[in-house]
């Protein structure tokens, strides 16, 4: 079975060059682009995108080294000039080649490898973007609403690193979320992640201290006619009718997400679209909708300013459009090549009210228009390496000086010290649906920790979930516990122990919980050098790996007791895996794509 990114290779090699255009889109974009720039914008969406990828940080070094030397042997080359707008030295290790190259036998066969073992993203250049602009610390308190299939969330989660903050992945499409987007975050083996599922225009207030959250990423749903590069196909559907279609959904998204960032903090707003109807016109809309709202009661959700988004450098960024025309939803007249546009002439008020949101502001807030020119536009004729995209950052104003942090710690970058926590008058809502991050049982956590060898002070941030232990941050523990109100949680933290199912295997051990494999480097270094940390040497464990299940007496580990158990080698203790010991037997329960580059590791060491 081919996976989505080979159809799409498919795709856009079996649509002819000479039906990679569409005069109406043509005529359409020339109200955003000088005329000069008009034929190279076109042009540029005849390219095919190049390939771009990023190797996942829960990769050892050493493997990430040598997947490194391969890349550079195949001419899979580093992104030259990824992050150049901050100052902050960036973990993250993007490779990069022409979709012709990509083609190439050996280079596709080595990418699909590493993509099913999970240690690489397939992620466009582009979209690197938004979580960049985020610039997440590691107490912050994230959330991306329109979050699958996760490229965004698990870049977010590697450049937060190690702390105390969360990043909670919302999506409204259940399936996605639980197969593909619980999934993405799990190989980035992080405590702070997230999966709930949920509308993100209806997102519950968790009433987080510090007044919100210190950022929101909105990657909305739009047309993606900025995708045109990889997807060819849409040329021949294209129509701003989708635009205007997705607009309403798009502004409701933003307006709840400016509602939910905490005074000091930013919401980036992002799409994969050129059109103004889903950029500019949201944005500007949002910000004028929630100062309407508000300005009979307060001014709380009045005070926003749209602050110059990334594109420094190469990237080669434009600046956010002031003024667009609007398409009838007539779509075109009769006999003109032309869209037809609505009256340019008419006065606000004439506009109905459910299509005022469409157009450039006007009147007295003509200025928020002054600031969509620091929202950042990318096209592909000025970025080679990239599609269309748009982002803008908006930060909501502080209420007043100081330095407060977004989640009342004082150890933000915020400029604020945080409105007060508002009351929570609405009902409480409990989705029987959702799962549920619980206290464990003291004689259970008890059990655990004896067994393991582990300090019960290493273990206050374990916490229940179904039948299993997860490991989660301080933000999430504090506000997760229980069910919040109206949240629907999927999953939650890094997975460390689960239950075994009653007559799953004879085990008559002290401790009925197994370790889990994207837990095994956490456990190990609680356990110090203690009795369930197993060491084998680099035949064993090839044995085992291959096989999958393997006697005690043929591993020399007769006094080996029942339960589970940390294996590693005596060559190469980076190596870990998570393994069971029943009377006879010891078990690998790793999934085969997890131990697979551990593996071809150890038989390419031997046969050196």
């Amino acid at each position: 079975m081919k996976t989505p990114a080979e159809v799409r290779e498919i795709e856009f090699d079996s649509v002819p060059l000479d039906s990679r255009c569409n005069e109406s889109f043509a005529l359409y974009y020339a109200q955003t682009l000088p005329p000069t720039e008009l034929q190279p914008f076109l042009t540029s969406l005849t390219v095919p995108l190049p390939m771009c990828l990023r190797i996942q940080q829960s990769v050892p070094r050493l493997l990430r080294e040598e997947i490194e030397l391969e890349f550079l042997s195949l001419g899979v080359s580093p992104f030259p000039f990824l992050f150049p707008f901050t100052s902050t030295p960036s973990p993250i290790s993007a490779y990069t080649c022409s979709h012709e190259h990509y083609k190439s036998r050996a280079v596709r066969e080595y990418c699909q490898k590493l993509k099913s073992s999970h240690q690489i993203y397939f992620q466009e250049a582009v979209s690197f973007l938004p979580p960049m602009a985020a610039a997440p610390l590691p107490n912050h308190l994230i959330l991306d609403m329109c979050a699958a299939p996760g490229s965004k969330t698990t870049l977010l989660l590697e450049l937060m690193g190690c702390g105390s903050g969360m990043v909670i992945a919302n999506e409204l499409d259940g399936k996605r979320a639980k197969q593909i987007l619980a999934l993405a975050l799990r190989a980035v083996r992080s405590p702070g992640a997230v999966v709930t599922i949920g509308p993100g225009q209806t997102f519950p207030d968790l009433q987080l201290p510090g007044g919100g959250f210190d950022r929101i990423l909105c990657d909305v749903p739009c047309s993606g006619d900025g995708t045109l590069r990889k997807n060819p196909r849409i040329w021949n559907g294209w129509s701003p009718k989708s635009a205007l279609e997705l607009h309403s959904v798009q502004l409701k998204i933003l307006k709840r997400a400016l509602k939910l960032v905490r005074p000091g903090g930013e919401v980036i707003y992002s799409t994969c679209s050129f059109n103004p109807i889903e950029n500019e016109a949201v944005v500007g809309a949002a910000i004028v909708g929630l100062m309407v709202e508000n300005e009979n009661e307060n001014e709380q959700y009045s005070s926003f300013e749209i602050v110059p988004g990334p594109g420094e450098g190469e990237w080669n960024a434009s600046e956010g459009l002031t003024s667009w025309r609007v398409p009838k939803l007539t779509t075109r007249e009769k006999n003109n090549p032309e869209w037809a546009w609505e009256n340019e002439e008419q006065e606000p008020s004439a506009v109905p009210r459910k299509r005022r949101s469409l157009f450039p502001n006007a009147g007295r807030f003509e200025s928020v228009n002054g600031m969509l020119r620091n929202c950042r536009r990318f096209y592909p004729h000025k970025f080679a390496g990239g599609g269309g995209f748009f982002v803008a950052r908006i930060r909501r104003k502080a209420n007043g000086s100081g330095n407060g942090s977004g989640n009342g710690n004082g150890n933000g970058n915020g400029n604020g010290n945080g409105r007060e926590e508002e009351k929570n008058t609405r009902p409480v809502v409990v989705d029987k649906h959702s799962a549920k991050l619980f206290e464990l049982d003291r004689l259970e956590m008890a059990t655990i920790t004896n067994f393991y060898g582990i300090e019960k002070s290493d273990c206050e941030l374990l916490v229940g979930e179904g039948k299993r232990v997860v490991l989660v941050t301080e933000g999430v523990k504090q506000t997760l516990m229980g069910r919040p109100n109206g949240l629907r949680l999927h999953c939650g933290g890094l997975r460390v122990f689960e239950k075994f199912a009653e007559g799953a295997m004879k085990i008559s051990g002290e401790c009925r919980y197994r370790i889990c494999q994207e837990s095994a480097e956490w456990v190990a270094r609680m356990m110090g050098g203690g009795k369930r940390l197993v060491k084998l040497n680099r035949e064993e464990m090839i044995l085992l790996l291959g096989k999958r299940n393997v006697g005690l007496e043929e591993l020399d580990l007769t006094g080996l007791s029942p339960g589970g158990v940390v294996l590693t080698v005596k060559e190469a203790e980076w190596i870990l895996v998570a393994a069971v010991a029943s009377s006879t037997e010891l078990h690998c329960y790793a999934n085969e794509s997890a131990v697979q580059p551990i593996l071809e590791y150890l038989v390419k060491e031997i046969k050196m």
